[in-house]
C-alpha cells in the first residue's frame, strides 16, 4: 500500500473518531516523504467531521502531500499545478477559487505577514506567479515544479522568503 493511501484512510479513521495524529518519519516511510525529519500533525481544531471549512482545508492539503506537480494538472489522479493544487483543496471546503493564482490574487482580503493563519494564501513571484497554503509555524504546501510533488516548505528558506509577494485570507474561523 502506498503512503498516499495509507495516509489517507489514517486521516479519514482519526477525523471520524476526532483524535490527533501526528506521523513521524520511521524507517519504514522514510523514502516517502519529502523531508523524513518533519513531523506532521492532523489536528480537527473542533469535534466531528470537517467541522469547519478550515479544517476541511487543512486536512485536505497535507492528505496530497506527494502528489505530482503536473502543469496545467487539477486533480491528484494526474498532479497539481500550484493553483489547480489550491483550487482543489479550497473546492474540497466548499469553496470556489479562480484558477490561475494570478486571479487568486484577487480574491479575500490582505494579510500582513506577522499575522498569518492556517489557510491564508501564500504568493510569491516564481515564473509569473506562484501560491501555496499557510499551515502554521511558519510553513505552507504547494506543489512546486516539473520534477517534485506536493510537500511543505518553510516561509524563512531564502529562495521562498526573497519571493514572497504577499497573502490573502479566504477563510474564516466558523
Amino acid at each position: 500500500m502506498s503512503l498516499n493511501k495509507l495516509t489517507k484512510k489514517t486521516i479519514l479513521a482519526a477525523l471520524l473518531f476526532s483524535t490527533t495524529l501526528t506521523f513521524a518519519a520511521d524507517e519504514n516511510v522514510e523514502q516517502s516523504l519529502t523531508n523524513p525529519t518533519e513531523n506532521i500533525q492532523f489536528e480537527s481544531q473542533n469535534q466531528g467531521f470537517f467541522s469547519s471549512a478550515l479544517d476541511k482545508v487543512s486536512v485536505t492539503a497535507k492528505s496530497l502531500l506527494g502528489t505530482k506537480y503536473k502543469f496545467g494538472g487539477t486533480n491528484p489522479e494526474s498532479g497539481f499545478d500550484c493553483s489547480g493544487f489550491v483550487k482543489y483543496v479550497f473546492k474540497s471546503a466548499g469553496i470556489d477559487l479562480p484558477r490561475s493564482s494570478y486571479d487568486m490574487k484577487t480574491v479575500g482580503r490582505p494579510v500582513d505577514v506577522k499575522s498569518l493563519k492556517v489557510g491564508d494564501l501564500l504568493f510569491f513571484k516564481i515564473n509569473t506567479s506562484h501560491v501555496g497554503i499557510y499551515i502554521g509555524n511558519g510553513k505552507f504546501i504547494h506543489s512546486p515544479t516539473t520534477g517534485r510533488s506536493v510537500t511543505i516548505e518553510s516561509l524563512t528558506d531564502d529562495f521562498f522568503g526573497n519571493k514572497f509577494l504577499g497573502a490573502r485570507r479566504v477563510l474564516t474561523a466558523e
